[in-house]
């Protein structure tokens, strides 16, 4: 891999990428981090969850300082919260009414908490990649403060059903499918892409300057932006369509694969 620039600052996604199929951060993941890092490469996670949720996996590997959480909703520096964008009341109580009329299970981001409810079968089948959230069964929890995602959960067939429903009402909130059994919905203006733009900008690093690596739909407005964007191997093929190069799957550290690439074509331009 050849570049004009160096990459400064890279973006990997959580679950699907970072993880293996264990939930599990490897040894040689973590120490290839620490050479980006002692290269002066920023490495920050960008995840679909909440920062409750990923903080047990970003500790293991010092990055709970900066940190971009709930699809791009959320966004931290130096271990503060530094920007939020919530759903208004009106999308919040109209999408609880969905997840209410289908039977859906839910998972609701809402600084600081992220809560449970809905339907049991579904909450239940991924409480492991939200497992801070806390339940309710009070649909007024999310009305004060306001939401920053909501995750519908029910079959792919439903959620093809629900999909274009928000559309039609709401066309410009941010719509993916991390899991073929979730779909997130953000607020207008909340996703990767905006997101890591927003904190490389603080850190004074131009979009020229980044890199990311994701494997679902809702890594590809960081893939999108980003000017060196990888997929991991398991990636879903719509993402594969969208960068430039592929790395070993989760597990087989394609992290890890990707960080060498980088440092390997920084230290080419140096020279």
């Amino acid at each position: 891999m050849e570049l004009t620039e160096p990459i400064r600052l890279i973006a990997t996604d959580l679950d699907g990428t970072l993880l293996n199929d264990n939930y599990e951060i490897s040894t040689v993941i973590k120490d290839a981090i620490q050479r980006a890092r002692q290269n002066g490469v920023e490495v920050v996670v960008t995840t679909g969850r909440d920062r409750a949720s990923a903080l047990k996996y970003i500790e293991t590997i010092h990055l709970t300082d900066t940190f971009i959480g709930s699809g791009g909703a959320e966004i931290w520096r130096e271990g503060k919260i530094i920007e939020t964008i919530s759903l208004t009341l009106d999308q919040t109580r109209w999408l609880m009414g969905i997840v209410t009329e289908l039977d859906c299970g839910s998972f609701v981001d809402q600084l600081p908490y992220t809560w449970n409810f809905g339907n049991r079968k579904y909450v239940e089948m991924y409480l492991h990649v939200s497992d801070a959230a806390q339940k309710t069964e009070d649909v007024e929890t999310f009305y004060h403060p306001l939401p920053n995602k909501i995750s519908i959960i029910n079959e792919p067939e439903v959620l093809a059903e629900i999909r274009p429903r928000i559309v039609e009402r709401y066309p410009s909130l941010h719509l993916t499918t991390p899991f073929s059994h979730i779909l997130d919905v953000n607020p207008t203006g909340a996703d990767k892409g905006t997101a890591i733009l927003h904190l490389a900008a603080l850190m004074n690093i131009p979009a020229s300057q980044i890199a990311a690596v994701g494997d679902s739909d809702n890594d590809i407005a960081m893939l999108d932006v980003a000017a060196v964007p990888f997929a991991v191997g398991n990636a879903v093929e719509t993402v594969k369509q969208r960068v430039r190069c592929i790395a070993p799957s989760n597990n087989e550290n394609g992290v890890a694969w990707m960080i060498d690439e980088i440092l390997a074509a920084n230290a080419k331009i140096k020279r």
